[in-house]
């Protein structure tokens, strides 16, 4: 989560509510502002500007120095501000606010640049974080699913302006938008398919044990009588797992994030609507129930692609498949052949192993143990065919003939992991949805009817970002770049 940077609450911004009566054209913005029931209540680096007195072009801009302070009502409960808003950074939300006469008005605010782009040096990607679990959220979370529940937008900003009396185009522009949930669940599943890796190194001793042709090695030691002993130990569920761990994994069509090193879901809310964040109609829902069935299969997806780097990774770990050879011969009380080999299934077949220790004792051991290694270590090199020994078992493994190794593992743990996040998302996202209604392009307005009869916007506000709390309760909402302007339209009532 963000840290949360020095910002002061204010109450000193005149409210301008859509379905006010105003006295006189005014405009006013903020890059956060709090409501109830329509009416601000307070905001953070507002501006306003009133015709005739106060025309401006006046700024504001988020404060740094001194902490968070304020609070909101939510649920009939007195929340502080600062348990909920994280902003990473001060100092780059701005707003300006400006009346000209009884006709024209323009406000605008949040990451408020030249030509209404976002500000040099404000990035995207440090997002202004709420913490959901503070918001109301706790009552309805199941904690056994979600310790964790965050909502981060990214840079935002919006422009509301009268010219002549005549209501100009909403502009508003937003960057990402993300609600992420921790889940003990996920961190289970994580446990699980460590457990389940297991059997992949299990199929994978066993394979090499079965498919190992110990005569061979004997007629290539030259005797058939130096039978050496076998040990295979495979390590490959670490090299798994750690692929898993490595970096989290997001689905192809950029919906859901999963990293099982946190147990956290995340799930991309602004690649859900159709044409981007940035060309939604008015009060665009970003949580919406008709929207988890594209999770859901999201998840069964991102969860396919993750077999798969477990299986690539399986095939290309055959590294951490350890074979131990050992020809230890007791000749008679003082000569002993003692040979010890050890290397890897990919040495093997790639005719890369180490050469032989030799351990041998006394002179007939000794000779005998440095004929037999000088032939091993020749035998490795020149053609590999010590390596054709253990190419049967390394096919099995590799080639489709050993899928079997991973159909019983594999197969589990990508089910099993996916019913588990699939299962922890449904009733998760559900009850988001309950806490928050988050809303983009989210806009107020208010009208007036001429003499010919026409209604008319008299008084519009919009909001880049519109986050309403526990909606079944009260109408507490929170903005994120708020504009708002109104004007006086002659003979219009």
């Amino acid at each position: 989560m963000a840290s949360a940077v020095a910002l002061a609450l204010s109450t000193a911004t005149p409210a301008l509510a859509a379905d006010c009566h105003c006295n006189g054209p005014s405009a006013s913005a903020a890059p956060v502002s709090f409501s109830i029931g329509g009416n601000e209540q307070a905001s953070v680096g507002g501006s306003a500007a009133q015709y005739p007195g106060n025309p401006g072009p006046n700024e504001g801009r988020v404060p740094g120095g001194s902490p968070v302070s304020g609070s909101i009502t939510i649920g009939g409960t007195s929340v502080p501000l600062s348990s909920i808003v994280h902003p990473s950074r001060g100092g780059l939300l701005t707003s300006r606010s400006t009346v000209t006469s009884a006709t024209d008005a323009d406000a605008a605010s949040g990451a408020v640049g030249e030509n209404f782009t976002f500000q040099p040096g404000t990035n995207p990607a440090d997002p202004v974080t709420i913490d959901l679990l503070s918001a109301g959220g706790r009552r309805l979370f199941p904690t056994a699913l979600v310790d964790q529940a965050t909502l981060q937008l990214g840079a935002f900003a919006s422009k509301t302006k009268f010219v002549s009396g005549v209501l100009q185009p909403d502009q508003y522009r937003v960057g990402q938008a993300d609600l992420m949930f921790r889940s003990p669940a996920v961190k289970d599943a994580a446990a699980q398919l460590y457990q389940a890796l297991g059997a992949v190194d299990r199929s994978i001793e066993q394979t090499v044990n079965q498919n190992l042709n110990l005569t061979a090695l004997r007629l290539l030691a030259g005797t058939t009588k130096l039978t050496p002993t076998v040990t295979v130990q495979s390590n490959t569920r670490d090299k798994v797992f750690s692929a898993f761990l490595a970096k989290p994994i997001t689905s192809r069509n950029k919906v859901v994030t999963l990293d099982f090193s946190t147990g956290t879901v995340t799930v991309h809310l602004d690649q859900i609507p159709a044409g981007g964040l940035n060309s939604q109609p008015a009060d665009k829902e970003l949580v919406n129930s008709k929207d988890y069935p594209l999770i859901a299969s999201t998840v069964h997806d991102l969860m396919h692609d993750a077999t798969n780097i477990a299986i690539g990774t399986i095939e290309h770990s055959l590294d951490a498949v350890h074979i131990g050879l050992n020809w230890n011969n007791q000749l008679n009380p003082t000569n002993t052949i003692n040979l010890t080999w050890g290397f890897s299934l990919q040495q093997a077949v790639t005719g890369t192993m180490p050469r032989v220790t030799n351990a041998s004792t006394g002179t007939l051991g000794s000779v005998l143990g440095t004929t037999l290694a000088t032939t091993l270590n020749t035998l490795s090199v020149v053609g590999n065919t010590v390596g054709t020994v253990f190419r049967p078992a390394y096919n099995l493994i590799i080639a489709d003939a050993g899928n079997g190794i991973f159909d019983l593992a594999i197969n589990k743990i990508k089910f099993g992991f996916t019913s588990s996040v699939v299962d922890m998302l449904q009733p998760v996202f559900g009850a988001a949805a309950q806490v928050v209604s988050i809303q983009v392009n989210h806009q107020e307005t208010s009208t007036c009817t001429t003499a010919a009869g026409t209604q008319v916007p008299r008084a519009h506000s919009v909001s880049a970002f519109s986050v309403g709390f526990l909606q079944s309760s009260d109408a507490a909402r929170l903005d994120f770049g708020r504009s708002a302007a109104s004007v006086t339209i002659p003979d219009c009532h």
